[in-house]
């Protein structure tokens, strides 16, 4: 399946450690997220995995978790957002440093 000439992905197909952001995918997707467990957010535009992925650091200087974030743009496609802190639907924030 297609929309707006791009690949929507499917559960039988989609992995998230190749995604890119805006890559789309269909709600079998975003329904496996909700059942796997509890969202960390559940909004019209933004779903995310309701456990943290990773760590980045924001503006202010602390390490706060990220999700994995997508964002509804029809009623059967989802469109992949990338890691982002609870509640937001863009990618921010920088890796936090190894020492």
């Amino acid at each position: 399946m297609t929309y707006e000439g791009r690949y929507v992905h499917t559960p039988e197909d989609v992995n998230f450690d190749t995604m890119q952001i805006g890559d789309l995918v269909n709600t079998e997707v975003g329904e496996d997220i909700i059942n796997v467990l509890p969202p960390a957010t559940m909004r019209w535009n933004c779903l995310q995995l309701g456990e943290a992925h990773s760590f980045k650091v924001d503006e202010d200087g602390k390490a706060r978790p990220t999700y994995l974030t997508l964002r509804k743009l029809t009623n059967d496609i989802l469109e992949f957002c990338g890691y982002c802190f609870r509640g937001e639907n863009v990618e921010r924030g920088r890796e936090i440093p190894y020492v």
